[in-house]
């Protein structure tokens, strides 16, 4: 679009969305409370970075393999990651199948009764 496509003029640049609802969802419906806790203990830790909340989770080796194949510094806030990276690692998390830390998450975004600032699916 043009500005001039309009009468009267905007002020303003002029932007269209095409937003459309994804075919498959990037998380099985399943899984979909498991994500909701693993997202809210990831930004629930008090001043905390990805290594130390995390750490809780993955081991350090993990943690290390993880931060060079996505891409994102340990020593980050959880808030540095972006969407896609979030959900890499709760399919990482799943693929573990060390479901012993699910105890140590399950429940929490419904305890916090918050919404995280990742979008759920």
């Amino acid at each position: 679009f043009k500005k001039t496509d309009f009468k009267p003029v905007p002020q303003v640049n002029i932007v269209l969305v095409h937003i459309s609802k994804r075919r498959k969802a990037l998380i099985e419906s399943d899984n979909k409370k498991l994500y909701q806790d693993f997202i809210a203990y990831g930004f629930n830790q008090w001043k905390s970075t990805i290594e130390k909340t995390l750490g809780k989770i993955f081991t350090y080796k993990q943690l290390k393999k993880l931060s060079n194949d996505l891409e994102f510094n340990l020593l980050a806030k959880p808030t540095a990651l972006h969407f896609n990276q979030w959900i890499k690692l709760f399919n990482y998390f799943l693929n573990l199948g060390r479901f012993s830390f699910v105890t140590k998450i399950n429940g929490i975004f419904t305890s916090f009764g918050i919404s995280c600032p990742i979008a759920f699916l």
